[in-house]
C-alpha cells in the first residue's frame, strides 16, 4: 500500500523528470523564470533584433543580430559571482557567437550578486535568419546542473 509520503516523493521525481526532460529538449520558454542550479534562477527576454554599434566586437558572418535582456536572481545562502553564468548559443548548424557592445548595453557583468537579490544585464548573439535559435544558460560552478535551454526561431 502506497503511503503519502511515497506519493509526495514520486509526485516530485516526476516533476523533477518533467523539468529535465523540458531543459534538455529545448522546451523551456523564453520570458519565463529558470531554476538552473541551486543558487541560480534566471529569466531571459524574448531575442529582439538590433544593429550593433560601431565599435561592437562582432565575429563571424551573421543576417541578424539579437539581444536579450537577463535577469540573474541569487537563490543561494551565499554570494555568487555574475561571471559564474555561462551561456551558449547555437544558431542552425553553427555555434552563434555572443555580441559585445558597450555602446549597445551588451557586455557580461562582473558584480557579485547578494543572497535574495536580482542583477539585470543585456547580452547579444549573433544569428541567421530563420534557423533555429538555441541558448544555453548554466552555473558553470554547479558541476550536476544542466542548466536550461531555450530555443526559438529568429525570423
Amino acid at each position: 500500500m502506497e503511503t503519502s509520503e511515497s506519493a509526495e516523493e514520486t509526485s516530485e521525481d516526476e516533476e523533477e523528470e518533467e523539468d529535465a526532460g523540458d531543459s534538455a529538449s529545448g522546451g523551456a520558454t523564453f520570458g519565463e523564470k529558470h531554476e538552473i542550479s541551486d543558487r541560480m534562477a534566471v529569466t531571459v527576454s524574448e531575442p529582439e533584433e538590433f544593429t550593433p554599434g560601431e565599435y561592437a566586437f562582432v565575429e563571424g558572418d551573421w543576417d541578424v543580430f539579437v539581444s536579450m535582456d537577463v535577469t540573474l536572481e541569487n537563490i543561494g545562502d551565499e554570494p555568487v559571482e555574475s561571471m559564474e553564468l555561462m551561456t551558449r548559443a547555437t544558431s542552425g548548424s553553427q555555434e552563434a557567437e555572443p555580441i559585445f557592445d558597450t555602446d549597445s548595453g551588451l557586455d557580461m557583468p562582473t558584480a557579485v550578486v547578494q543572497p535574495g537579490r536580482e542583477l539585470e544585464f543585456t547580452m547579444g548573439y549573433g544569428v541567421n535568419s530563420g534557423e533555429p535559435f538555441d541558448l544555453t544558460v548554466e552555473d558553470m560552478m554547479d558541476f550536476e546542473s544542466t542548466g536550461v535551454t531555450l530555443s526559438t526561431t529568429i525570423d
